[in-house]
């Protein structure tokens, strides 16, 4: 008798901790399941703030009214958008190609046209 209480309590002991196991696992899946949704929707809060971002530099291109600050912030865009230019062009140079006059794409030296945009150069 002494050893079939000791299987039963053996046996009660490994259900318990396989029954924990499983519910430690299910929580496991839980949170993984939520980490992903909140790095999704974080993804997503960053799309619009770009959204937002670009209809306010576009907004600024298009001589609309834009408060001071976000003047600021444009210019620097601009500059650096300038900055952006002047390297690829020196890339292209080096590479033996040319950027497009009306949209940047990277065409041969000897292009007439923009394979991208079709203005001519």
């Amino acid at each position: 008798m002494d050893i079939k209480y000791t299987i039963d309590k053996v046996k009660d002991s490994i259900q318990k901790g396989g029954n924990n196991l499983v519910d430690k696992s299910q929580n496991l899946l839980e949170i993984s399941k939520s980490s992903a949704k909140v790095s999704s929707l974080e993804r997503e809060v960053e799309d619009l703030y770009e959204k937002i971002g670009r209809r306010l530099y576009k907004d600024y291109k298009n001589n609309e009214k834009v408060s001071d600050y976000y003047v600021k912030h444009c210019k620097q865009i601009e500059k650096l958008k300038k900055d952006i230019i002047y390297l690829k062009k020196g890339i292209s140079k080096n590479k033996n190609k040319k950027l497009c006059k009306n949209c940047g794409e990277e065409l041969d030296s000897d292009a007439m046209y923009c394979s991208n945009c079709g203005s001519k150069q």
